[in-house]
């Protein structure tokens, strides 16, 4: 398997028309080879192709911030299992958020609504996991 995963794979690049060079950034492909496993870059090859059919290539570039993040919280711990499905969920989150408070990173986002009142949701990064891990809990099942 190829350690890149080029945006031209991706369903959602033949709707994106003429996305900014500034969008995609200088690099057109995801860095698979960041993540320290074979049977987790698979899962994650996996994640990014579903998920290119439900969202725009612009949520794509952002997701891959997030995703480089989730992979250099991985580098905390020396034994990691060989997939995402070696642990429970609660205990990635718990690596990440311990890559967050390391890094200064706030657990949560708050944003006004249109009324004025504060709702607090989790950091994008730690939504990107769990939406992550809740796709490979689903590819499980089945």
């Amino acid at each position: 398997m190829e350690n890149r995963l080029y945006y031209w794979e991706l369903a959602c690049y033949e709707t994106s028309g003429n996305l900014p060079q500034r969008a995609i950034g200088k690099s057109n492909f995801i860095d698979l080879s960041l993540l320290p496993k074979e049977t987790m870059r698979e899962e994650y090859r996996r994640y990014f192709l579903y998920r290119s059919g439900q969202v725009s290539l612009n949520t794509i570039c952002h997701e891959k911030a997030y995703y480089k993040q989730v992979c250099q919280a991985l580098q905390l711990r020396k034994n990691i299992p060989d997939s995402f499905l070696g642990w429970q969920p609660s205990k990635w989150i718990e690596l990440l958020k311990i890559w967050m408070l390391q890094n200064g990173i706030p657990f949560y986002k708050e944003k006004e609504t249109l009324y004025g009142t504060i709702s607090r949701t989790d950091a994008p990064v730690l939504q990107h996991l769990k939406r992550f891990l809740r796709f490979i809990q689903q590819r499980k099942q089945r």
